[in-house]
């Protein structure tokens, strides 16, 4: 959490107004983490990564940075 915070301040310094990421959907403890630091889910790409014979759905979060 620490080193997010430290991330968007850095952002923040260098005018970046928007962070996105993305996540597997069995991914929940990640989820989870980035929903607690204000991500939002935006979207979501089936079967989008194979993983041991598996495939996941990726899920796309960002976060608008404040001013």
């Amino acid at each position: 959490e620490l080193y997010m915070k430290k991330f968007e301040v850095l952002a923040k310094e260098n005018e970046i107004k928007r962070l996105e990421l993305t996540v597997v959907e069995d991914n929940d403890p990640a989820v989870e983490f980035f929903e607690e630091m204000d991500f939002d889910k935006e979207g979501t790409r089936e079967k989008a990564i194979k993983i041991k014979g598996e495939y996941l759905d990726e899920i796309f979060m960002a976060k608008a940075i404040d001013e």
